[in-house]
């Protein structure tokens, strides 16, 4: 049996399934026709291949157009909540009272804050 090689892209699988569903050529695997069943299941899997490989590329063409939004987001988030826990620990260190009322519901909810004062 010679070495032929299979399609590894979702193009080649598209293109390779075009051709086998859009020609009228009667096909054979290893001496036998393939059936209308078989040609049958060739178009479903070529139409939702197809459907699958179109929306994946809107999809990533979408994340590609929101990835520089997003990631400014995700800086300026980080930012603020780096701020007002530089903010928190040293109205801790200080003794303010809205930082021990800050204290005590974060050891409510068993969060420990003692060891991130040895960050700052």
């Amino acid at each position: 049996m010679p070495y032929r090689r299979l399609p590894k892209t979702d193009a080649a699988r598209l293109k390779a399934l075009r051709a086998v569903t859009e020609s009228n050529v009667a096909y054979t695997v290893e001496g036998r026709f393939l059936n209308a069943e078989d040609l049958a299941n060739a178009r479903q899997l070529c139409q939702e291949l197809e459907t699958a490989s179109d929306q994946y590329s809107i999809c990533m063409r979408t994340q590609v157009r929101y990835s520089k939004r997003i990631a400014t987001l995700q800086h300026n988030v980080m930012m603020y909540l780096s701020h007002f826990l530089q903010v928190l620990f040293l109205a801790m260190e200080r003794g303010e009272g809205f930082a021990a009322i800050i204290c005590d519901i974060l050891q409510k909810f068993s969060f420990s804050a003692q060891p991130l004062f040895s960050i700052f």
